[in-house]
């Protein structure tokens, strides 16, 4: 019987234990707008795709508001999201641009000039191509 409860109690140890999380790398705030031919372009979303090879399981993506303003946040986690901060981590993006739902069939586009997130306050100018 004491077998038992050792090995159970055991067992709840272990549970416990895992591989921590992972962290996030240094995170800068990054906001901006995006438009097309001068006009604001509402809704839809945005992901930032590094060009420098950063943790494959970091995800750097924003909304787009109605008014076309965004606000950039990144996700770590590789399957298991630590959550959701606000910010990018220092480097080059290639960004893609993401439709509303509500525009189906109509394709994502690859924003032409990379864009580059430094360690400081961002403020982002994003024009879709014509």
């Amino acid at each position: 019987m004491r077998t038992t409860s050792a090995v159970a109690c055991l067992l709840l140890l272990l549970a416990g234990c895992g591989p921590p999380p992972p962290t996030l790398p240094a995170l800068h705030p990054a906001t901006g707008t995006l438009t097309r031919d001068g006009k604001a372009v509402g809704g839809g979303a945005l992901r930032f795709h590094s060009t420098g090879g950063e943790d494959a399981n970091t995800i750097v993506t924003a909304e787009v508001g109605n008014d076309g303003a965004f606000t950039v946040h990144t996700v770590s986690g590789g399957g298991k999201a630590v959550g959701r901060s606000a910010g990018a981590p220092a480097g080059k993006y290639h960004v893609t641009y993401t439709p509303p739902a509500e525009n189906q069939g109509v394709l994502p586009v690859d924003l032409p000039d990379p864009v580059t997130v430094e360690a400081k306050a961002n403020v982002l100018s994003l024009k879709l191509p014509k």
